[in-house]
């Protein structure tokens, strides 16, 4: 996979996404698997300025990888515009976070 080029000013923007996204009731209600061969991702979808992504959140052996993919325009059949996920470039956000820092980011870790 090729790397995805954001501004630094997008990258806040998505970091700021998935944070809000994680303490989120619907994700904290998602069921995910902890298993790899069954492991149910998460995704959501962030407008920044003119550019639509999508964050693909996977939670796996206890660490949780975030990887944002940019989404192209299309048009459906009944001419309304959509978007679709290019994995053809990526930008891992996080990888690999454990429980304590995912609690850190989800603001519940003891002070």
């Amino acid at each position: 996979m090729n790397n995805l080029s954001l501004s630094e000013a997008e990258k806040l923007d998505l970091n700021s996404f998935f944070i809000e996204t994680i303490q989120s009731d619907d994700f904290l209600g998602h069921e995910v698997q902890d298993d790899k061969e069954s492991s149910e991702l998460y995704w959501a979808g962030s407008e920044v300025g003119d550019r639509m992504f999508d964050l693909c959140i996977d939670y796996n052996d206890h660490k949780m990888t975030c990887v944002v993919y940019e989404c192209d325009p299309y048009e459906d059949d009944d001419g309304s515009e959509n978007w679709t996920t290019n994995i053809s470039k990526s930008f891992v956000l996080h990888k690999a976070l454990d429980a304590f820092q995912l609690a850190e980011l989800q603001g519940m870790a003891d002070e």
